[in-house]
């Protein structure tokens, strides 16, 4: 008799008082250091996917920050000139 293995991780709902949780129900396919995983709770691909989101947040932060140092320079150049001297091109 085969035994099926299950992921051994616990998934928890958005359930105001869910705090036990309940075992993953997916079929295991990755064993990794003698614990089950399935597809979706293994933490190899965990770490990859967590990695890649971290990699595309990064990417997002950094270009709001050259944003805002632009504005900022932007700023601090034009302190003090009208909107009319703007217009015609003079600055400092």
């Amino acid at each position: 008799m085969k035994t099926e293995n299950r992921c051994s991780v616990r998934v928890y709902s958005s359930r105001r008082f869910d705090f036990r949780g309940r075992p993953c129900s997916k079929k295991a396919t990755i064993q990794r250091e003698g614990i089950w995983y399935c597809s979706i709770h293994d933490p190899i691909t965990v770490e990859e996917k967590r990695r890649h989101r971290n990699e595309q947040w990064d990417k997002e932060y950094q270009e709001k920050l050259r944003i805002r140092k632009r504005e900022q320079l932007e700023h601090a150049y034009c302190e003090g000139l009208t909107d009319e001297e703007l217009i015609k091109g003079r600055a400092k």
